[in-house]
């Protein structure tokens, strides 16, 4: 029976996966190329880490600005990274208030843009996957 149920978290995982990566691919290749600035950068006191390891951070946002291909202005929120400690300056975030962006987005609705990076145009599906895989490693082992 588990094994059973390992395969159908494989099969599961990996259509999903499989589908996430079609659409990104899809994405892609439809999508315009842009660059965004980083207009203002805030923070909020989070809880990082795992369940076992939690630990105050502060996690950082970035309002990235940018201009469609036709002209409209569009905005993207993204993250900016986190750190240790509660309350801590946005002097800490991955991004800065000027930063360029690269940017991903469709020129019918510029407003669902992504960053241009592999994490996150890729990392869904890919992550998906590999989870998929692990599944199928107890659905195989023979008793």
């Amino acid at each position: 029976m588990k094994r059973l149920l390992f395969g159908l978290g494989f099969l599961g995982l990996l259509i999903f996966g499989i589908g996430l990566g079609l659409t990104r691919l899809y994405f892609v290749v439809t999508a315009e190329n842009g660059i965004g600035a980083v207009e203002s950068v805030s923070a909020r006191n989070d809880s990082c880490g795992s369940r076992r390891n939690k630990r105050a951070c502060t996690e950082f946002t970035a309002s990235v600005a940018f201009k469609a291909k036709d002209g409209r202005p569009a905005n993207l929120s993204m993250s900016a990274g986190s750190t240790d400690g509660h309350n801590m300056s946005v002097t800490h975030a991955d991004l800065k208030v000027g930063s360029t962006v690269a940017l991903l987005y469709r020129a019918s609705d510029p407003n669902n843009a992504l960053p241009n990076s592999l994490s996150d145009i890729w990392g869904g599906s890919l992550i998906s996957i590999c989870m998929s895989f692990f599944c199928l490693i107890p659905a195989l082992r023979r008793r």
